[in-house]
């Protein structure tokens, strides 16, 4: 195997109306990302091999993200049995036959299973796609990218991800938090593609 192809919490909690982030900022927040759900499931659906793609979703404690502040309506984002946040948004039809993994903190990286998988695989790229930029994609990127060797190409596809809407307005410097987490993991050795260009890395060009 040498491309793995990471899509990163395409579940309910990030990505659907009835989800935690949209409940506690509100559905404008999805603007974006529900239009890279879309491209996400456009592309799965083309993709040829899928052994090379891998699904981690994410299940975390009450609180984990609000300073343990369980009166925050963000405090039980991703906790189990408590809405249907660890659902996946993407059908069923377009994840058949893809491995599942399940994180409990941001980075994928984290995931024992998947670092043994990495661990044994002779890769040469791994890509994420996904949500959120800002937070679990940007952190499993530069985890993967101080611990893969350096010849292992490490790449964001660009095009595939997304972050809430209030996160692409300009800060007072001049450059929003989506644009600032890209600026750092191209500072990190991370690339930024778009999914069009997989060919330039050794794969197929989608059509």
């Amino acid at each position: 195997m040498g491309r793995l192809i990471l899509i990163i919490d395409p579940q309910i909690a990030f990505c659907d109306a009835a989800g935690s982030l949209s409940k506690a900022f509100g559905v404008s927040e999805l603007s974006a990302i529900s239009e890279r759900l879309r491209d996400l499931e456009a592309f799965l659906t083309k993709w040829p091999n899928r052994d090379e793609l891998c699904v981690v979703r994410s299940e975390y404690g009450p609180g984990q993200f609000t300073g343990g502040d369980l009166t925050d309506p963000y405090s039980q984002a991703c906790v189990p049995g408590s809405s249907d946040d660890c659902d996946l948004s993407l059908p069923q039809s377009v994840v058949a036959g893809v491995r599942v993994f399940t994180k409990h903190e941001e980075s994928a990286a984290a995931v024992s299973e998947l670092a043994e998988m990495l661990r044994v695989g002779a890769l040469k790229e791994v890509l994420l796609a996904g949500f959120l930029t800002t937070s679990c994609v940007r952190k499993t990127a530069l985890a993967f990218r101080s611990s893969l060797p350096q010849p292992v190409i490490v790449g964001v596809l660009e095009d595939l991800t997304a972050s809430r809407a209030s996160n692409y307005q300009r800060e007072p410097g001049g450059v929003s938090r989506h644009e600032a987490a890209l600026q750092e993991l191209r500072r990190s050795g991370v690339i930024i593609v778009h999914s069009t260009s997989i060919c330039a890395l050794g794969g197929n060009q989608l059509e």
